[in-house]
């Protein structure tokens, strides 16, 4: 899928205010495990806007930070560097991978995660960079799984998941795999 195509993915984009992205800022720099990428990008000037991905099938094609997940390799199973969101499900699913420690753990998490959608407060807190490169998930990838799945699991095939959206569009952002 060419960057044309993820970056059609998420729509509705509006201007954080200033308020928004010093939250951002301040979250990615106390709990995000990209701050020392992220945190820059926003500080250099990147665009940051809250967006909206919609449907289940978008939700699904999003592109995780993830290579591999315990012995489950992305470019082994399905020919990419990075897993979807969708093909993240299908390995926590799959007896074949859930003797990895850290397939249980993230089942774990996401399903715990799953849950705090049915809350009426529910503020998720998903971060998708658009770079020159590649649009992926930078953090809150075990956040858009749970949302998926919950879509999934409460058959609403029309569910919205707000993230926000950090443009780079000139800039190459070398993610680790």
């Amino acid at each position: 899928m060419c960057l044309a195509d993820l970056r059609s993915l998420v729509t509705d984009h509006q201007a954080c205010t200033p308020q928004e992205v010093t939250s951002l800022q301040d979250y990615h720099a106390q709990h995000s495990h990209v701050q020392d990428t992220v945190v820059p990008l926003i500080n250099g000037g990147a665009t940051v806007q809250k967006a909206k991905v919609k449907g289940l099938a978008k939700i699904g094609y999003l592109k995780t930070f993830f290579g591999n997940i315990g012995h489950a390799y992305c470019r082994t199973l399905f020919g990419q560097d990075r897993f979807r969101v969708a093909q993240v499900l299908e390995v926590l699913r799959n007896p074949n991978y859930n003797m990895h420690p850290d397939i249980g753990s993230m089942g774990h998490t996401v399903n715990q995660y799953k849950y705090k959608f049915a809350l009426p407060a529910s503020d998720p807190k998903v971060t998708i960079v658009d770079s020159q490169n590649d649009v992926l998930i930078a953090d809150g990838n075990k956040t858009a799984i749970a949302a998926y799945m919950y879509a999934l699991e409460t058959a609403d095939s029309a569910f919205e998941l707000t993230v926000y959206y950090i443009s780079v569009p000139n800039q190459v952002v070398n993610w680790p795999i």
